[in-house]
């Protein structure tokens, strides 16, 4: 039976009786594990810390040109000579190359009319070094490693291959990836070596899928996707241009009547690439930041905006507590930007503030339109380009650790494979934005208990660098309130509560809230953000509740004022969304005795949850509910709290040995 004569219709149902047999001997229509693939495993912490900035943006323009309009393409990919200099060398091959044909295995056969190209499979090892052939190897393959450092796309081997098309010769409308026919193959990429001045046909006729996305899916992993039509684009074969695409398109090769080379390179995984790309991309982000007279606020939110590779979709909540002067040094800059309308506030008077839990407490409460994903951080931040990808990455890199383990032990639910929360004590910056380069990442540890003024004893954590070049997040034990990344379910299943005027001890009152719901702490592999660990530029409240303890009275003069303040200053001039909250919550205490009083009740709560107290006899007696029993909590952290003894393993944040900390 001559096989040309068929449809692809009919061809696929041939295809699928012999699936067995074409399976079983494909391999001798395709290169050999040693020529065709390039393994990605063991060069990834080799070569993450030599992508530049620039690489990361190339990527991202190929991922979103593809999913706007179906293909990108980039003329001048590397410098002419190279090209030129490529291409001599390909033609000095041209009697290694091969005539073209179609199928794989037993239903492989050979007609020239419907594709008359010569091939080779080629790969680096293949090529001598330092030759230029060599050089656009390694610029092809590098296009791979950065996909997947960006987007975690898990495309774990290429092929690439020389064609040369000449005297009319074309290739059929086909596809490069179906069910039957190298089904992993995800990105098909193509570089032209044509003649400067002449293109002579040999064009790319690329039948697009358009399709919409519907953001609303079944699982945290299954998208819904609806074809629309198809539509078809026609690419010339520019000397030195590069054009991608999915694998899965139908395309075709117009008859070239001059010699054309190329170079074809595939890329392969097991991963759904575009549904992945989704997710982290079309996604959305909860940001919660709770601000105490911070002039940084505004620069935090233009540098988050500005580095997101998505900025469309973040939505970020901000508990504002300021005073009616701190309008005058322009700090809220950020109410007129073209951003502002993904910004809500709750604006609170310093004078109402009662701590950072009960800022994110509203912030939670009143702000948070369950968001696919949540991050929590200070008003005084800067971020590393890309941090959103880069967050969902290593978040879900996380979860693939939490799925492996699973299989290798006890199973879990995909919920709790999904419970996992991204948390450091971040690299420091410098007024204005001085980010130092090639920070390490860091890892949190417990350093001590200690007591402050009133006799308050917690444990005080810190951070520790890890030396070492990692290529995915590493198991660690602690929580920075400062900067935590995870599922927005986290803020369902572990709410913030209120714990008015409480400062230390809140990172481990949510830890133990956490670890009783199974949540597993991660450290980044990399400094995402940066965080101003000098506080010269703002007050704190502490301060500010020691300068006016002698005057904290809350007359109505001082509530109508700060009302109008806020009509005038706030809701009219802005483009933020200003939220109104049960003034009852946020109701101003009168006597500083009392607000100590609830804070030590505060703070008996959390010593109580960590069993560093018996139950509080000071205060009200209401904090003193029933507690379970904590011993897995202190063999998790590596912590005695009674005894306030601290094991190695919390002085190392969980990491074994082999780490380099310092």
């Amino acid at each position: 039976m001559n096989l040309s004569q068929l449809t692809p219709d009919l061809k696929l149902k041939l295809l699928s009786m012999l699936s067995a047999s074409s399976s079983s001997s494909s391999s001798s229509s395709s290169p050999s594990s040693s020529t065709r693939t390039t393994s990605n495993k063991d060069i990834v912490s080799e070569l993450d810390h030599t992508i530049s900035k620039q690489d990361k943006q190339f990527i991202l323009s190929v991922i979103n040109s593809i999913q706007e309009q179906g293909y990108f393409i980039k003329d001048e990919f590397q410098p002419n000579d190279l090209t030129q200099q490529t291409k001599e060398q390909m033609i000095e091959m041209k009697t290694s190359l091969h005539q073209a044909g179609m199928g794989e295995g037993s239903t492989k056969y050979i007609n020239s009319s419907l594709r008359g190209d010569l091939f080779k499979w080629i790969s680096e090892h293949d090529v001598e070094e330092n030759t230029p052939l060599r050089k656009t190897l390694s610029n092809l393959n590098r296009i791979r490693h950065v996909l997947n450092y960006v987007f975690n796309l898990q495309l774990d081997r290429n092929s690439i291959q020389i064609a040369f098309y000449s005297n009319g010769a074309r290739y059929v409308r086909h596809a490069d990836a179906t069910p039957l026919q190298s089904p992993d193959r995800r990105l098909t990429f193509l570089l032209y070596f044509n003649d400067k001045s002449s293109i002579d046909g040999g064009s790319l006729q690329l039948y697009r899928k358009e399709r919409s996305f519907d953001n609303e899916y079944r699982t945290p992993y299954e998208y819904q996707f609806k074809e629309i039509s198809e539509n078809q684009v026609t690419v010339k074969p520019l000397f030195n241009r590069l054009l991608a695409f999915s694998s899965e398109y139908y395309h075709e090769v117009l008859p070239s009547l001059s010699d054309r080379f190329s170079l074809t390179m595939w890329m392969y995984g097991h991963v759904d690439v575009w549904q992945r790309i989704r997710e982290y991309s079309r996604t959305t982000i909860f940001v919660s930041i709770c601000a105490y007279r911070d002039s940084e606020l505004q620069h935090t939110l233009k540098d988050m905006f500005e580095k997101a590779y998505y900025p469309d979709r973040l939505r970020v909540g901000i508990c504002l507590q300021v005073h009616e002067n701190d309008s005058v040094n322009d700090e809220f800059d950020y109410r007129n930007q073209s951003y502002s309308h993904q910004i809500k506030e709750i604006i609170i008077n310093y004078k109402s503030s009662k701590g950072p839990c009960f800022a994110r407490f509203l912030i939670q409460k009143y702000l948070y339109q369950q968001e696919d994903y949540y991050l929590q951080i200070d008003s005084h931040m800067r971020f590393d380009d890309g941090w959103d990808v880069t967050l969902i990455k290593q978040l879900h890199q996380c979860e693939e650790e939490e799925k492996f383990t699973s299989n290798m032990s006890v199973k879990k639910s995909p919920l709790a494979i999904s419970k996992c929360i991204l948390t450091t004590y971040p690299v420091g910056y410098e007024l204005p934005n001085k980010i130092p380069e090639h920070a390490q990442p860091t890892i949190m540890v417990a350093k001590s208990f200690t007591k402050d003024e009133n006799g308050f004893e917690m444990l005080r954590l810190g951070a520790r660098v890890m030396m070492q070049h990692l290529s995915k997040p590493v198991k660690s034990i602690f929580f920075a309130a400062g900067f935590a990344f995870s599922r927005g379910s986290l803020v369902l299943e572990c709410p913030y509560e209120e714990l008015p005027y409480l400062f230390f001890g809140e990172e481990m009152y949510m830890l133990e809230k956490f670890h009783s719901k199974a949540y597993q702490i991660y450290s980044p592999s990399e400094p995402i953000v940066y965080h101003l660990w000098s506080r010269s530029h703002r007050k704190a409240l502490w301060q500010d509740q020691q300068e006016e303890s002698s005057d904290r009275r809350m007359d109505i003069r001082w509530t109508l004022s700060w009302k109008s303040f806020v009509e005038n200053h706030f809701k009219q001039f802005t483009k933020t969304t200003v939220v109104n909250i049960d003034s009852v919550e946020y109701e101003s205490i009168n006597d500083a005795e009392q607000i100590q009083c609830i804070k030590q009740h505060s703070q008996h709560m959390v010593q109580r949850k960590l069993k560093m107290i018996n139950p509080p006899m000071t205060c009200s007696d209401d904090c003193s509910h029933p507690n379970e029993d904590s011993s897995s909590f202190f063999e998790y952290c590596g912590i005695d709290f009674t005894q306030r003894r601290i094991y190695e393993k919390a002085q190392r944040g969980g990491l074994p040995q082999h780490y380099t900390l310092i």
